[in-house]
C-alpha cells in the first residue's frame, strides 16, 4: 500500500476539567506515509479532525472542532500505541496525549484495524463565551484500514 491509513472513531468523556459537564465526539484520523525515528520509537505522523459536543459553561451542546497533528508510536515488544499531538480546538489551542491498545495484536484476523484507548486533552479556549483553560479525559474506539 501507500503507507497511508484512515480511521474513524468515537470518543466519550470519562473525566472533565473546570466548567465541562459532558463531552463526546466523532473523529477522522488520516495517517500519513511519514515517520520519524526517535530513539527506539518509529513515530508515525497523523492528521486528525475531531467534532466534539460539549456542555461547557453557559454553552449546552456546544460544537467544538479540534484540528490536530499527532505523533503515534508503538514501543518495541509492547501491544500499546503512545500518542501525542497539538492543534486548534474551539477558539484556542489543544494539546493531547494518550495510550491505545490495538485489538489486532490480540485478534490478528480482523478485516480492519481496531484500537481502543484513552486520551487526555488540555484546551486553552473552547469558545469566546467561556474563559479559562480546561481539559478532559476521553475513552475512544477507532476502526480503520491501510491503503
Amino acid at each position: 500500500g501507500s503507507g497511508m491509513t484512515i480511521s474513524a472513531g468515537y470518543g466519550m468523556g470519562l473525566a472533565h476539567g473546570e466548567y465541562i459537564t459532558s463531552s463526546s465526539g466523532m473523529g477522522l484520523v488520516v495517517g500519513l506515509p511519514v515517520s520519524l525515528p526517535i530513539g527506539p520509537l518509529d513515530v508515525s505522523i497523523s492528521a486528525a479532525v475531531l467534532a466534539n459536543t460539549m456542555d461547557a459553561g453557559p454553552e449546552t451542546g456546544a460544537s467544538i472542532t479540534q484540528i490536530m497533528v499527532f505523533g503515534m508510536a508503538n514501543p518495541p515488544g509492547m501491544p500499546i500505541v503512545l500518542m501525542g499531538g497539538a492543534g486548534m480546538a474551539g477558539s484556542g489551542l489543544a494539546v493531547a496525549g494518550g495510550l491505545g491498545v490495538p485489538v489486532n495484536a490480540f485478534v490478528p484476523d480482523l478485516p480492519v484495524n481496531v484500537m481502543v484507548g484513552v486520551n487526555a486533552n488540555i484546551f486553552t479556549a473552547l469558545d469566546d463565551n467561556i474563559d479559562g483553560n480546561t481539559g478532559s479525559v476521553a475513552g475512544f474506539l477507532m476502526v480503520g484500514t491501510s491503503f
